[in-house]
């Protein structure tokens, strides 16, 4: 009975043994297979482009209008990168793409992003597979390069090449600066589904569109606007405007390259009175300027907007707006005699 007894405890023991070696064993291996994540050796490396682009035709600088593949950036370039596994691993390498910018609208199969109040973009990056597949992909998005390859230090591209589509949400003349934005985010990994928080590259790009296109407002000249003589009495209490003081002021554009149908605005830009901020300042504290259109809506000092009539019949693209001017009392003090004056500045818009 006690030689049974010892073969009992015997049993326990070499059971207990064996499930603490397999318990270990599991353990080890874990660690040796890692998070699968993949890393710039020495950070998040950055892949950045210049776009400098001319807009030549009208019709392509509209509200609406989507230019596909407008450009398309290869820098050539890669980094050393290294993914969090044993070196003794084989496998394919998941790519991950995140765009850091408003999303805004999808066309086409692509995802746009607001890059400013004109200008909407999407992103198609270029991912390397063997074989079938390798091309330009959508981003955001989430593939895999097809590619066996160990976990060992190695050079990665995926972001040095991708196209990119614009979309004019507001149309503008001249030129449009675009200071350093980074457009992509670029994660890998060695284990489906599973990234780092920190990029291993990220795309910024920079530059400038430029539409030649010109509205000349009254010749380029100053519109000078003369509101005669008034006695103080006459705009004594608030809100009152002399009789017989309202001007009315014809404002006349001559635009080029301008296609037909595009709306065009003036808008106005000046210092709004203290007393009455719907009113243009003057250096009489006690007076404003009232600015209406034609029909007798009141225009902003802050980028209010007058309507244009346009004739896109000609070479030359031409408007007309009718503008009315008068003085207004903004405080409810008499105002101190004596000459006065208000300036703005009038711009030509395009929507």
């Amino acid at each position: 009975m006690s030689h049974g007894f010892y073969m009992d405890n015997g049993c326990k023991k070499i059971r207990n043994l064996f499930l603490l070696i397999v318990s270990l064993s599991l353990y080890n291996s874990s660690q040796a297979a890692g998070t699968g994540w993949c890393q710039g050796v020495t950070g998040a490396n950055a892949f950045s482009f210049a776009l400098n682009k001319t807009i030549t035709s009208p019709d392509d600088n509209k509200s609406g209008t989507v230019l596909p593949n407008a450009y398309q950036w290869s820098t050539g370039l890669s980094f050393k990168g290294q993914c969090d596994c044993d070196s003794t691993f084989s496998g394919v390498t998941y790519v991950k793409t995140e765009v850091p910018l408003p999303p805004s609208r999808t066309l086409g199969g692509l995802n746009y992003f607001k890059l400013n109040d004109n200008i909407e973009l999407a992103s198609e990056i270029y991912v390397f597979r063997n074989g079938a597949g390798t091309g330009f992909y959508p981003t955001p998005n989430s593939t895999d390069n097809n590619t066996v390859t160990s976990c060992a230090v190695a050079p990665f591209a995926t972001g040095n090449a991708g196209k990119l589509s614009l979309y004019f949400n507001r149309p503008f003349v001249g030129q449009l600066v675009i200071p350093e934005t980074k457009i992509l985010n670029i994660y890998m990994s060695k284990t489906k589904g599973s990234f780092s928080a920190v990029p291993i590259s990220y795309v910024t790009f920079h530059g400038m569109i430029t539409v030649p296109q010109s509205c000349s407002i009254n010749a380029g000249q100053v519109i000078n606007i003369d509101l005669g003589d008034m006695r103080s009495d006459t705009i004594a209490t608030k809100g009152a405007m002399p009789s017989g003081k309202v001007k009315d002021v014809n404002v006349t554009l001559d635009c080029s390259n301008i296609a037909a149908g595009t709306k065009v605005l003036l808008s106005v830009n000046g210092q709004a009175a203290a007393g009455d901020n719907t009113a243009l300042a003057t250096n009489n504290k006690d007076i404003g300027i009232r600015l209406t259109d034609g029909q007798g809506a009141t225009i902003s000092p802050n980028s209010g907007r007058l309507p244009v009539t346009m004739d896109y019949s000609g070479t030359h693209q031409l408007g007309s707006s009718l503008m009315k001017v008068a003085p207004i009392n903004v405080t409810g003090s008499m105002p101190i005699p004596g000459p006065f004056k208000a300036v703005a500045i009038i711009n030509a818009e395009l929507q």
